[in-house]
């Protein structure tokens, strides 16, 4: 109740504020960003391979919302309990925060949407309204490239590094070592400068080389931890003797 109350005063001191906010988490709602909070759904793709199909949300989105547009017309006769379940869950959600997961419930509403949006489309040029396809095909690229202009929220190198870390703290070196490579691989293509996931990625392949019997190559991982340093928070000597230690090299 405390945070309802602090909600509500927050909406009634700040109304211009909240709608700029509300209309900002909708966008988000449709946008093509993965954003997580325990699970980060794109990480997934290794594991079930019908993800890595490229129909995903920010094309399923952007059918979903021509559709709406294309079917605005119509929607006393077929659409009408259809766009009112949609703009209920969205708002639903949209008053608190988004997040992937619970954008999917929405999934058979956008598709059936989308549907439509498809059809809308072909049957114009079908039926020679030149005009009429050329305006929902702009629409179409317009929505496409409109919900596709944020920058990705939620690194993928964070998961596969937590992977790796998991896979390690259950001895399955393989593994470990391979969803770490993956995180060292797409840190460095993030060109971030994210200091203490990259010490934690480059110690972990230290780890996960001890474990497999390669010191050599986890020497050379540990080599780099002096330079991931920050502020002296981090003390590299400490971690590698430990993972010496732990892998019985004293």
């Amino acid at each position: 109740q405390f945070w309802f109350r602090e909600g509500i005063r927050f909406i009634a001191a700040h109304p211009l504020i909240f709608l700029k906010l509300l209309v900002f988490k909708i966008y988000l709602f449709f946008s093509a960003n993965a954003i997580s909070d325990n699970y980060h759904l794109p990480f997934f793709k290794d594991q079930l391979p019908i993800l890595r199909l490229p129909f995903g949300w920010h094309i399923l989105s952007t059918l979903g919302l021509l559709g709406m547009i294309a079917g605005w017309r119509r929607r006393r006769n077929n659409f009408d309990l259809l766009y009112i379940l949609t703009a209920c869950y969205v708002a639903s959600i949209a008053l608190f925060f988004i997040t992937s997961r619970f954008r999917l419930p929405t999934a058979p509403y956008l598709a059936i949407f989308g549907a439509a949006g498809v059809i809308s489309v072909s049957g114009a040029i079908k039926g020679k309204r030149i005009k009429t396809a050329t305006i929902l095909i702009i629409f179409a690229c317009l929505i496409f490239f409109g919900l596709g202009r944020l920058p990705k929220t939620t690194p993928i190198y964070a998961s596969y590094l937590s992977a790796g870390e998991i896979y390690y703290r259950d001895g399955d070196y393989d593994r470990a070592l391979s969803y770490l490579k993956k995180a060292r691989d797409d840190l460095e293509e993030a060109e971030t400068t994210d200091k203490l996931r990259s010490y934690r990625i480059h110690y972990g392949l230290g780890q996960a080389y001890l474990g497999l019997n390669q010191p050599g190559k986890a020497a050379i991982e540990f080599q780099r931890l002096g330079g991931e340093s920050q502020n002296n928070l981090l003390e590299p000597e400490f971690d590698i003797g430990n993972a010496y230690g732990a892998h019985k090299y004293y």
